[in-house]
């Protein structure tokens, strides 16, 4: 099974920054107005991982527990 990486392009027809789930090729939308657009960017894709592709989901937060924090928090 491949390993899930957030895959960021940016799309030049309209006001979205684009990515997509390297693993199942899901894509995520943010517009470029939202403040912190690679923290909700972050924040959409830890959502993904945990409900789409649960084992690298635990495998993450195994390898991390004790101070396991989302990947959104830790863009900050």
């Amino acid at each position: 099974m491949p390993k899930a990486n957030l895959r960021v392009h940016y799309s030049p027809s309209g006001p979205f920054h684009k990515a997509e789930c390297s693993a199942c090729g899901e894509t995520f939308y943010v517009l470029l107005d939202v403040e912190d657009f690679k923290k909700d960017m972050l924040r959409q894709f830890d959502a993904h991982l945990q409900n789409q592709h649960s084992r690298q989901w635990d495998a993450r937060e195994k390898k991390r527990s004790g101070s396991f924090r989302p990947m959104s928090e830790m863009a900050i």
